[in-house]
């Protein structure tokens, strides 16, 4: 009998632990809303006449491609669309050599990539984009 009741009294604790009340929380909740500001920034795109080439035009590293054929302020260089490939281009330095009354000429390629503005050297990662 003196187990039963400490088993009854246990069960009892046990099923009056669950029952207890917890204090209300009183108050004003306060809900704070923030708006981050957006800033848009507008893309502006250089169109070229259609009969004139994308590549006309001053770039960050200094080249300026004009559009009767001359590159640069030297008056020696030029440039020239690679007929074989499309937004292919040569810059084409024809310098005369002192060395043997004969002519130096050295040719760089460079790529246009319409969709960045941009143009790189073949075989070059490193794009140059339009001043």
């Amino acid at each position: 009998m003196r187990y039963l009741l400490i088993i009854l009294f246990l069960v009892a604790i046990i099923l009056s632990a669950g029952c207890v009340n917890k204090p209300q929380q009183t108050g004003v909740i306060t809900r704070i809303t923030t708006t981050l500001p957006t800033t848009t920034s507008a893309i502006t795109t250089i169109q070229t006449p259609l009969n004139q080439d994308p590549i006309v035009g001053s770039w960050q590293n200094g080249m300026v491609f004009y559009a009767n054929g001359t590159f640069g302020s030297d008056g020696i260089t030029t440039w020239k669309a690679n007929r074989d490939e499309k937004n292919s281009y040569f810059i084409i330095s024809d310098k005369p050599s002192e060395l043997d009354n004969g002519r130096n000429i050295v040719s760089i390629e460079w790529i246009y990539n319409p969709a960045s503005d941009s143009i790189h050297k073949r075989g070059s990662l490193l794009s140059v984009y339009r001043k």
